[in-house]
């Protein structure tokens, strides 16, 4: 992908997961995969990037993108995030995450490889669901602040993000299907106005397609995946219905259900990437 799909892209897991924990992995069923963590006394999981050269990983491109730990009680604690690109290095961000005595999630902080604060979240939790985040910048102020709502079945069904000046920024809601999927979002501007809209397409071979519309109600991007029997993705292709493009990828499962190699396609079918995840026990 180019550096504007790449912002497209976190754009769209911005909306898409805006309900969800940070912390999750939306490869994984989030309650299975804390089982696995505490299970496996998983402490470190690590993911190293490979680059192709003539169809095969190249051993000398090995790169750390991702750093992981866990706590015993499989809450995820901190993340480093790296960038082989020297155009995205500033992005490089170190996560620290901490949580209540019920394991809920209570603040996010983010620094950068300086030791510079980036950004503080902080959660507050009503019967286990989060139902508010404020947001502050480095000099301490709030930027904005966001309020969640849930359904019986503790879906969210809205969300209504505000500025630093308490104004509304944009309000979205999600409706799901009996199997507590979300088939359809609609998030709005301060005007009110439907900035863009999802919609959940379930295909007769076991895939499921996402599709993303703008402002115009004009198909953009389409997000389709197939899972396994943990509810795991194991294949994936995002598509940019304007050019055409398609960048598939493939997760391998190990013999405990979880991943340990990532390969991503190029448009033309050919391998582009690949990551292999390593885990470490306590």
């Amino acid at each position: 992908m180019t550096i504007m799909k790449l912002k497209l892209f976190a754009i769209f897991l911005f909306f898409f997961f805006s309900c969800n924990n940070e912390e999750r992995n939306t490869s994984y069923n989030e309650e299975w995969y804390k089982k696995k963590i505490i299970e496996l006394d998983i402490h470190l999981v690590r993911i190293y990037e490979y680059e192709f050269r003539f169809g095969k990983p190249d051993e000398k491109t090995k790169f750390l993108v991702e750093l992981s730990e866990y706590d015993k009680n499989g809450n995820i604690i901190r993340t480093e995030n790296y960038h082989r690109t020297e155009i995205l290095r500033d992005y490089d961000i170190i996560t620290t995450l901490s949580y209540d005595e019920n394991g809920l999630l209570i603040e996010k902080l983010e620094i950068n490889t300086k030791g510079e604060l980036k950004s503080l979240i902080k959660y507050k939790n009503e019967n286990g669901l989060n139902t508010e985040r404020v947001f502050y910048n480095p000099e301490g102020e709030i930027t904005g602040k966001t309020f969640y709502k849930y359904d019986n079945s503790n879906n969210c069904i809205e969300l209504v993000s505000y500025d630093e000046k308490g104004e509304i920024d944009y309000k979205k809601i999600m409706k799901y299907n009996k199997n507590n999927e979300e088939i359809e979002s609609k998030t709005f501007n301060k005007e009110g106005d439907i900035k863009s809209s999802t919609k959940l397409i379930q295909l007769n071979d076991g895939w499921k397609k996402y599709q993303f519309f703008d402002e115009k109600n004009e198909l953009k991007y389409e997000y389709s995946y197939i899972l396994n029997e943990n509810n795991i993705i194991t294949e994936s292709v995002w598509k940019d219905i304007e050019t055409g493009r398609e960048d598939k990828t493939i997760n391998e499962i190990d013999e405990n259900g979880l991943i340990i190699k990532i390969t991503e396609y190029e448009n033309h079918g050919e391998p582009k990437r690949l990551k292999e995840v390593e885990r470490s026990k306590y």
